[in-house]
């Protein structure tokens, strides 16, 4: 199978594969990020002393997973009470690299009065897209 990439995507630099290591797909956890809003508190005090992941509580809230329209690739998981993202949690996207380029999510951005988010990924760099423009489904 071979995998044709839009003209887009970023290429890795050299500084990048030579940090981040030759592999075919070198995967990354780029982050894992929750809404900033004060019930959770408790998760900022727990990853402020070293846990990587936010460990909030996921009950209620339905496990999905973001694809890009444009690439087809996940790019991230959240947790959500629907699928609009308007009440989210324990956001975790993804960047990796082929040797050659970028894939996943390349930014991923949190506004901090309304905590909606807003994604960029590598196969359409430098344009912002609302989750509204990305596949969301549900994930077990």
């Amino acid at each position: 199978m071979v995998l044709v990439l839009p003209k887009s995507h970023v290429p890795v630099s050299n500084a990048a594969k030579f940090a981040l290591g030759k592999d075919l797909k070198h995967f990354t956890i780029a982050a894992e990020r929750c809404p900033r809003t004060p019930e959770h508190r408790i998760c900022k005090q727990q990853t402020s002393t070293g846990s990587i992941f936010a460990v909030c509580p996921t009950e209620g809230y339905k496990r999905l997973t973001i694809r890009c329209n444009n690439c087809k690739e996940e790019v991230a998981d959240i947790y959500a009470k629907d699928k609009t993202l308007s009440d989210w949690r324990r956001f975790r996207y993804r960047s990796w690299h082929d040797i050659k380029h970028w894939h996943g999510l390349r930014g991923a951005n949190i506004n901090p009065q309304t905590n909606k988010l807003t994604l960029e990924c590598s196969c359409e760099p430098n344009i912002i897209k609302t989750p509204d423009e990305f596949t969301i489904k549900e994930t077990k």
